[in-house]
């Protein structure tokens, strides 16, 4: 077995930004039935821009690091700007992930 990048060991080891918000402007929720990871993602959102970000979830170190990664990434953006976000900046920012993840 391979080492974790340095990036996924820190956010799946201390991930950021675990919990619910009080009053979410918004909420997603995605499930893999294939592996049965599950997350849901809550933004509270303020003057076109995305104030808090709270997420919970179940699955894999990957599944972990990216909600860590992405609720950091996201906090700020103006939500025009979430449009171009994309899965592959953070498999970029995390080190790569192996295939099957």
């Amino acid at each position: 077995m391979s080492a974790l990048p340095p990036a996924l060991h820190e956010h799946f080891n201390h991930p950021r930004n675990v919990g619910r918000l009080k009053l979410p402007s918004g909420r997603g929720v995605v499930e893999n039935a294939a592996c049965g990871d599950h997350l849901e993602l809550e933004l509270e959102i303020e003057e076109g821009h995305c104030t808090q970000v709270a997420w919970q979830g179940r699955g894999c170190s990957s599944l972990i690091a990216c909600a860590s990664l992405a609720s950091e990434a996201l906090k700020g953006q103006d939500l025009r700007a979430t449009d171009a976000f994309a899965f592959e900046y953070l498999v970029q920012r995390l080190g790569g992930l192996s295939r099957n993840r």
